[in-house]
């Protein structure tokens, strides 16, 4: 009966596929069909003033859920790269442990990314809608020394100098505290 199946789909008109492209040519048709988008690329969104108040130095106090003890603490620096298109969030705490994320607002996706490396060698990426009353959840499918975990990461400002970003895992259908870091703005020349 397959077989019979099989004769009598090989035995019909193929059914014609367009061409397979290349990412050079699938871009070249983008930016042909839209220029204005295409000169965009490359320059900071104006989506990122919403983030600028991120910028400076930020004292760092992370609370691992499961962990217990005392808080972990630290230093994290932000300020724009890459011609302000990223803002890099370095984080470094107490016990040589170092992170490095990179927020920005992508026009060709119109949505926010951040994307971090650690010094556990864990490289992930989340993104977000939009800014809501100075509040973003990023949510993605990541993995942390090889175990897969689907997270949100809510950033919350909570006036001019402090915000926390809460780190959330959804198990079944619930969402589950992981960690939450307080920042606090660190003061002008200390």
């Amino acid at each position: 009966m397959l077989l019979g199946l099989a004769l009598l789909l090989a035995a019909a008109d193929p059914v014609p596929q367009p061409a397979a492209q290349t990412l050079i040519q699938r871009l070249q048709q983008r930016f042909a069909a839209d220029p204005a988008a295409a000169a965009s690329f490359g320059r900071p969104a104006p989506q990122m003033g919403e983030a600028a108040w991120l910028i400076g130095t930020w004292e760092v106090s992370a609370v691992l859920e499961e962990r217990g003890g005392p808080p972990a603490s630290g230093t994290s620096v932000v300020a724009p790269a890459l011609g302000g298109v990223w803002l890099e969030i370095r984080d470094n705490y107490s016990g040589g442990q170092q992170n490095v994320a990179y927020l920005g607002y992508s026009v060709a996706e119109r949505r926010w990314i951040i994307a971090a490396v650690d010094g556990l060698a864990n490289a992930n990426r989340g993104t977000a809608e939009a800014w809501t009353g100075g509040r973003i959840s990023f949510e993605g499918d990541q993995t942390f020394l090889g175990l897969p975990a689907h997270l949100r990461e809510t950033i919350e400002r909570h006036g001019i100098d402090d915000f926390t970003i809460l780190a959330e895992e959804l198990v079944g259908e619930s969402w589950h505290r992981v960690a939450i870091r307080y920042y606090h703005r660190r003061p002008a020349g200390s």
